[in-house]
């Protein structure tokens, strides 16, 4: 009976240690992702305790649809603007603008992925008074976001 229980036990540790190791991997080729990703929780959580500070009701937030919006407009932004808005996000690190969308991509491209259970869809759109918008801006906005541009109607 010990036996049995010595090799159950081991093989329990030997997939614990696998399965540690995997994570470690996983963390470490994709540690902007994560990092990102962690940023958006904290910055959910902290608009979440804003929202609910002073308010008796129930408080529904997405932080990641919150987070991609205000990326979306990070993306145009420059300056005290842009500083303002990754403190917002709490992007305490830095990386480049072409990582940060890139690693954004990812995380859209996971949470808009279809399985048995769960279907997500996350959809962007810049909604205009008018169409004229910068052209990089617009063109980031489509390849990174897969954002609509659409116009306001009055």
């Amino acid at each position: 009976m010990a036996g049995a229980f010595k090799s159950k036990t081991q093989k329990a540790f030997s997939m614990e240690k696998e399965e540690e190791s995997i994570s470690k991997k996983v963390k470490s080729e994709h540690w902007e992702i994560l990092a990102l990703a962690e940023s958006f929780n904290r910055a959910g959580v902290n608009w979440l305790k804003i929202l609910s500070k002073n308010n008796d009701e129930n408080v529904i937030i997405s932080p990641i649809s919150l987070c991609v919006a205000l990326s979306m407009v990070l993306g145009g932004a420059n300056d005290e603007t842009k500083n303002e808005l990754m403190s917002i996000l709490e992007l305490s690190f830095l990386i480049d603008s072409n990582t940060f969308k890139s690693n954004l991509k990812e995380i859209i491209e996971i949470f808009s992925t279809k399985n048995d259970e769960i279907e997500f869809i996350c959809s962007n759109s810049i909604w205009t008074k008018s169409q004229e918008l910068n052209e990089d801006f617009a063109s980031n906005l489509q390849k990174w976001f897969k954002a609509e541009i659409k116009p306001l109607q009055s």
